[in-house]
């Protein structure tokens, strides 16, 4: 997998995207992200925090967050995203 690094902004989850053949809900920061990292060619498997944690779950947020160094040391590729471009 390759783990996905990006500015949260607005965490309000205004936008729809598909995970694993299901509709998700997500902030417009990881959908711009999802929508610039997608691959037309192939598919791909990216690890990022808003869809792998459950956010709604303090317990496991905490237990996750703890282990963010293993999530990031056994990917294969850190992917950071700061943002579009401004003009």
């Amino acid at each position: 997998y390759e783990i996905v690094s990006y500015i949260c902004g607005n965490p309000e989850k205004s936008h729809s995207t598909r995970v694993n053949g299901k509709r998700m809900a997500v902030a417009a920061s990881l959908h711009a992200v999802l929508c610039r990292l997608r691959l037309s060619d192939r598919s791909r498997v990216l690890w990022a925090d808003d869809i792998c944690i459950n956010q709604s779950d303090d317990a496991e947020k905490a237990k996750q967050v703890s282990q963010m160094g293993l999530f990031y040391s056994h990917a294969e590729r850190c992917l950071v995203y700061l943002g579009e471009e401004a003009d």
